[in-house]
Order: structure tokens, then sequence, then C-alpha cells
């Protein structure tokens, strides 16, 4: 969470997305935060099934490289 908040503090311009992906309890607190700050869209995503702060979830980490990829081409176009 104290990474994310200084990251974007001294960010030139802040983000209008966000995607947040991961598969341990250490990044609750970036999902926490991130999903606290006003006029960003931040989607929160835990990979794997364990109780989590994150509103999305992908369930095995195989998958995430097929959701970059859709995410990548869809807001490619």
């Amino acid at each position: 969470g104290i990474f994310v908040q200084h990251w974007l503090r001294n960010l030139p311009q802040k983000p209008d997305v966000v995607i947040a992906l991961g598969d341990d309890t250490t990044d609750e607190d970036m999902f926490e935060t991130l999903q606290e700050v006003p006029d960003v869209s931040a989607y929160c995503i835990k990979v794997g099934d364990q109780k989590t702060q994150a509103r999305y979830f992908i369930k095995e980490q195989n998958n995430v490289q097929l959701f970059l990829q859709n995410f990548v081409s869809s807001v490619a176009h």
C-alpha cells in the first residue's frame, strides 16, 4: 500500500485506469489502497481463490497471460 501511494503521488498525471494483479497476501494492501483512490478506476485482481480485498479474481495462474492478451487486444483497437 505504501509503495502504491508513493507511486501515484509521484506520477506527473494520475492514470485513468490501473490494473493490479497479485497472488499473495502481501498484495492485499495494494488492492485496498488502489480501490480507495478517487478518480482512478482500479481493477484489482486476485490470482487464486484465497480471501481477498480485490473485487475480481482469476482462479489459476496459467489464465493470467490469456487475460492480459485479451485486455491488450481490446484496448489496442
